[in-house]
């Protein structure tokens, strides 16, 4: 009968235990390296800057940025009408006033909406009403109107792909009690996917990912 030193034997039971750890590490990492693309699925961005409008003397000017994220995996709340109405489906944004010099951003805490609207016949139009909020706490409603190439359904999920925005037939307006904001032509419209940009948790996921596939090359065998 063949007997094992106590170090020969605590390596053995030690390079087991190891392979079981990394096997199951193995298992997860390549669980959350297949999850972990799609956290950020279903965003688009709509951007615009350098609007026209009024200022105090009647002379045009131009400038302002607007900045919003959208939620494309909103649900229909009319799926009968030729209008999709989407609520709460703005998620973030920004707003630079160049009338007053002030930025804004979303209000989360109001109620919002996106309504893609197919009533007229050559062009599709995109409605988005809520809130902002400036560094004071201070609340502005607002309503950004964009008109596009027609579209066959009033779905939100694929206005990147059917969609191509006129800049020339965009309005945003802004009230609040002590400033305001209405502009139309903006010099740039864009309406793009989400680039993705790894958070703290998704890049936490990642790793785990790179470390499951690691291991493959140095399990024990």
């Amino acid at each position: 009968m063949l007997h094992l030193d106590a170090p020969v034997y605590l390596t053995s039971v030690y390079l087991g235990i190891l392979g079981d750890v990394m096997n199951i590490v193995r298992v997860i990492g390549l669980i959350f390296l297949i999850i972990s693309p799609g956290v950020s699925a279903g965003l688009i961005t709509l951007d615009m800057k350098n609007f026209e409008y009024w200022d105090d003397y009647g002379e045009i000017q131009v400038g302002g940025r607007l900045s919003l994220e959208l939620d494309t995996s909103k649900m229909d709340s009319h799926p009968d009408s030729e209008t999709g109405i989407y609520d709460d489906a703005i998620l973030g944004g920004s707003f630079f006033n160049a009338y007053s010099g002030k930025e804004y951003l979303l209000d989360i805490t109001q109620s919002n909406s996106v309504m893609v609207d197919l009533s007229e016949s050559f062009y599709t139009g995109l409605s988005l009403k809520g809130s902002f909020i400036d560094i004071d706490g201070f609340s502005a409603s607002f309503d950004l109107w964009l008109e596009g190439t027609f579209k066959t359904d009033d779905r939100l999920d694929n206005l990147v792909e059917d969609m191509e925005l006129f800049e020339n037939e965009t309005k945003f307006t802004m009230f609040a009690d002590m400033d305001y904001f209405d502009g139309s032509f903006p010099e740039f419209v864009k309406i793009d996917k989400k680039v993705s940009v790894p958070e703290p948790h998704s890049a936490i996921l990642l790793l785990i990912g790179m470390i499951g596939l690691s291991v493959l090359r140095f399990r024990p065998q």
